[in-house]
């Protein structure tokens, strides 16, 4: 695997055609063998993505520094598709400078690469390694709508009362249960099925069931009990684990101080509105790809003269906002959002290469972070934004 093969897949990285064709798709076993064009792209793109992800500094560092210019010229490069000249202006370094960090990074990337392949990493592709939970997961038709959670939540509990029984242990359910969610009804009644058959299955005398939003976007439910798993429950759980992702459903379980809390986070049935204001393509897809449409709805500005109406007549959850645009910077933008009365309370997130969190602050920025980010920042920033608004 050399630097020309990298280079390749790179410049074709969201050409799904021209992907699926890289000659790096040969040095992946797994790869090479899915058939359908979209899966095995989808699949490379992944991988790509997650190498140049493991090229970030394991420390927070100044945008442009030594440490992260491999890194950083990756991602505004190919991940947001950033023209040369761009860089140029937004790195503070020669064009010249920026080729030779761009080769140095895409030898480092074909190294790491290379190194996966000679220890045997396996590519994220869930056709590999099928078992018959795989092949069921692969068969499953889901069609996701906005279902009443406090109805799902009664019915699953009536499936397992006379098991509860039998155990002689009791089920308390939290009456305050938080609105819609957007779920498969069937397969979420299926997986809350499951998670308190295990529950009743391995507790004491009690079961409390509750349900709490950990942000406007989501909505965690949690089962409770004395007592511990092992052995068939833990593998179990970890099927249910495998059911809920396939649907876009966190599940995970803790064992602490001789009790048991597994959590199930779902989608509101509502998406958060976000508003990105970015006068860059590449960065505006990268915002999207971080944002899974079951749980947000992106609008986008790119021109920021007309943020403010824009904002205004859509009224948005959370406002993205760049700072370095063409006929008007984002500061200004900010500025005009926190003197108009329809939109001065609408939480702002500023993603830019300009690393000024003070003045984002003074400006009236509830977060602010500095380019390139990872989906993880991005996303946790945008969270803090939201439970900044006011109830």
């Amino acid at each position: 695997m050399d630097r020309e093969m990298v280079h390749q897949a790179l410049e074709c990285l969201y050409d799904n055609v021209a992907l699926s064709r890289a000659g790096l798709v040969s040095h992946f076993p797994q790869l090479a063998s899915l058939l359908a064009m979209d899966e095995r792209a989808e699949v490379l793109r992944s991988t790509l993505l997650e190498a140049i992800e493991a090229l970030r500094p394991p420390r927070r560092v100044s945008f442009g520094a030594l440490e992260s210019r491999g890194y950083d010229v990756l991602t505004l490069r190919y991940v947001e598709g950033m023209s040369i000249e761009r860089m140029e202006a937004e790195l503070s370094v020669g064009r010249r400078q920026i080729y030779r960090d761009l080769d140095e990074a895409k030898a480092k990337l074909a190294e790491l690469l290379g190194s996966w392949v000679e220890s045997g990493f396996r590519v994220s592709n869930e056709s590999q390694g099928r078992d018959s939970l795989s092949d069921e997961l692969l068969a499953l038709s889901a069609d996701p709508a906005r279902v009443e959670l406090g109805e799902v939540l009664l019915e699953a509990t009536a499936m397992v009362e006379t098991l509860a029984e039998r155990n002689r242990t009791q089920l308390s359910r939290d009456a305050d249960v938080p609105g819609f969610v957007l779920a498969d009804r069937s397969i979420l009644r299926q997986v809350l099925v499951q998670i308190l058959s295990a529950a009743v299955q391995a507790a004491g005398s009690r079961v409390d069931l509750a349900a709490a939003e950990p942000d406007p976007a989501r909505v965690t439910i949690s089962v409770r009990f004395l007592g511990s798993v092992k052995g068939a429950q833990e593998r179990r759980l970890g099927d249910i684990q495998r059911i809920a992702a396939s649907q876009g459903m966190a599940f995970s379980w803790t064992q602490q101080d001789g009790g048991v809390e597994a959590k199930l986070t779902v989608d509101r049935g509502t998406p958060v509105s976000i508003l990105v204001v970015e006068d860059n393509p590449g960065a505006l897809e990268l915002y999207r790809r971080y944002l899974s449409p079951r749980a947000w709805q992106v609008h986008s500005v790119a021109d920021p003269r007309v943020a403010l109406e824009v904002a205004r007549r859509t009224l948005p959850d959370v406002i993205v906002l760049d700072i370095m645009m063409p006929k008007l910077d984002g500061w200004s933008v900010l500025q005009s959002l926190r003197r108009e009365d329809a939109t001065r309370d609408i939480p702002v997130l500023v993603c830019s290469i300009v690393e000024d969190p003070e003045l984002a602050d003074a400006l009236g920025a509830q977060a602010c972070l500095t380019k390139p980010v990872s989906q993880g920042e991005f996303l946790a920033a945008v969270r803090r934004c939201l439970a900044s608004t006011p109830s």
